[in-house]
């Protein structure tokens, strides 16, 4: 959110509770500066079964379920001693300047493809940022190979950055495509004491 505004921007996720957090926060956002966000195995059990439609209240619970679990799965609660500094303490200082910086985006709900295809111009840049194929059943989404997104990159009229998982047959993929592949050391941390150094793909047709 650090970058200046464009003429028209668009965020689409397909996860509901991603989607709902952005959309949310846009409507009232301003909210959450007044939020709790405690470490509580409690809280966290008891906002996973909770189904709400009320804004306020599901940005509370997906924004506590979000920090509160490792790479915000909401799969496992965090253990108190990992509950480092004050829980949300960014957002909540955040809160009314994100909102703000949400007025005029669009939020979807939407497949990535049907995103490029609706809002690609010469003037378009596009992140992608599709499920790994390797780590697809970690973070719950469906995997997506390079083969896969191909079709739809080459048809681009825009630019498009897209990071993807650095394996040999990906990075053959992407250059015997024709774009530009870039790669980058980062690291994964989705479960308790474990994180992983790797290196990632950065793919561009600029």
């Amino acid at each position: 959110m650090l970058k200046e505004p464009s003429k028209r921007e668009i965020i689409s996720d397909t996860n509901k509770n991603i989607f709902h957090i952005w959309s949310d926060m846009k409507r009232v956002g301003d909210q959450v500066a007044t939020m709790k966000f405690s470490c509580s195995k409690q809280e966290f059990e008891r906002l996973k079964k909770l189904k709400t439609t009320d804004p306020v209240t599901r940005l509370y619970r997906n924004l506590y379920i979000n920090k509160m679990s490792f790479g915000g799965l909401g799969l496992n609660v965090k253990a108190a001693k990992f509950c480092k500094g004050k829980l949300g303490q960014y957002i909540k200082s955040n809160a009314s300047k994100i909102k703000d910086r949400l007025k005029h985006v669009l939020i979807k709900n939407q497949d990535w493809k049907k995103i490029v295809t609706k809002f690609d111009g010469s003037g378009t840049m596009h992140y992608i940022d599709p499920p790994y194929e390797s780590a697809a059943a970690d973070w719950l989404y469906k995997p997506m190979k390079a083969k896969e997104l191909i079709k739809t990159l080459k048809r681009i009229k825009g630019k498009f950055l897209l990071s993807f998982e650095d394996t040999t047959s990906t990075r053959r993929t992407f250059q015997n495509a024709g774009f530009r592949v870039e790669r980058i050391k980062t690291s994964y941390s989705i479960q308790p004491l474990k994180s992983v150094n790797k290196s990632e793909l950065i793919v561009m047709n600029y």
